[in-house]
């Protein structure tokens, strides 16, 4: 078989120089028999036949070196070398134990390789083999790191605020606690006097739990010389003794809510007849009853020679503040009898 020039082939009879588009020859057997030198280095091949391994150097052109065995030593341009090549079955074992030792490769490592990430920034996945960034700030972190709830209520500054729901909060009995009332409604029992309270939910209550007395009396009549008569009284509702004279120019104060009539009966009236208050806006063109509702419930009726105190009953809301007329009215006479009085007072509370 003819000698191989790599790159170019040449006959085994022609000439044993290399030409210059080749870098090694090899003989018949297909063993490398020579080696190009390039830029001054040196070039080392090594072939299954120690005898046919060659080596050229800058120092000694076609010198050729033989190895005696895979592990043994050769002399170098005059130097010692320790140097073996390797077999097949070495080479196939070092690469099986580099396989063993490497990471394989995972779809869900890949995906994280992809991630870009930055300063204060969290991974996280957004499904399988997914992922991307969140925001973690410095303060996020100084809460993720703290062992437990209690030092994470201590790092938001929360510490001593107790764990408690409030549908089952008893509440406090801490006035300083619970400050000053500004908005929403105020619920609750009415505190008694005895706790600095009025024991009542309104204003006239109040004033009588406390014996605080803001009443005051309109009089209409009163007599000193015997009785005051009012002849032949009529059934229908009518202004008392039929005149004008008997009513009162009164403002009513906005803390006011119930009023009553008093009367000292005469001698003499018809039974079933009585007197009442009503009250006018219009300077006495129109009257209306002062009880809410137009009620009756505070007439005072006939009882000869008696006092009578009529019941504390409500007074008509548009009577309260109003700069009004109030006026006496009666009704239930027979036209016939004379109602007689010795005094008559419209009171306010």
């Amino acid at each position: 078989m003819s000698d191989v020039i790599i790159g170019t082939p040449i006959s085994s009879s022609g000439s044993s120089a290399i030409p210059d588009d080749a870098i090694m020859r090899l003989d018949t057997a297909q063993e490398v028999a020579a080696v190009k030198r390039f830029d001054n280095s040196a070039l080392v091949v090594r072939s299954l036949t120690p005898a046919d391994t060659v080596f050229q150097s800058a120092a000694t052109a076609n010198q050729i070196v033989t190895f005696p065995d895979e592990s043994g030593t050769v002399s170098l341009d005059g130097h010692t070398h320790d140097d073996r090549y390797y077999t097949e079955t070495e080479v196939d074992a070092a690469l099986a134990s580099l396989s063993a030792s490497k990471q394989p490769l995972d779809a869900t490592l890949t995906a994280l390789a992809g991630v870009t990430v930055a300063a204060n920034k969290l991974i996280y996945a957004t499904g399988a083999d997914a992922f991307t960034t969140a925001d973690l700030t410095a303060a996020g972190r100084a809460l993720l790191d703290d062992a437990n709830a209690a030092a994470q209520l201590t790092t938001l500054g929360i510490g001593n605020v107790e764990n408690t729901a409030v549908s089952t909060w008893a509440g406090t009995t801490n006035i300083t606690t619970l400050g000053t009332i500004t908005v929403g409604v105020w619920s609750g029992t009415a505190v008694a006097v005895a706790k600095g309270g009025t024991g009542a939910t309104d204003a006239g209550t109040a004033r009588s739990n406390l014996g605080v007395d803001m009443s005051f009396t309109v009089n209409f009549l009163t007599t000193t010389t015997g009785q005051a008569s009012w002849n032949s009284q009529p059934s229908a509702d009518t202004k008392m003794f039929g005149v004008n004279s008997v009513r009162r120019r009164v403002q009513i104060p906005a803390w006011v809510t119930q009023f009553r009539v008093l009367v000292g009966w005469g001698s003499t009236g018809n039974a079933g007849a009585k007197v009442y208050a009503k009250y006018s806006t219009d300077d006495g063109a129109n009257f209306t009853r002062m009880e809410t509702g137009a009620g009756t419930t505070g007439d005072a009726v006939y009882a000869a020679s008696t006092e009578t105190k009529g019941s504390w009953v409500n007074i008509d809301s548009s009577a309260i503040g109003a700069d009004m007329l109030i006026g006496i009215f009666g009704s239930g006479g027979n036209a016939s009898t004379a109602l007689t009085f010795f005094h008559l007072e419209v009171q306010f509370k």
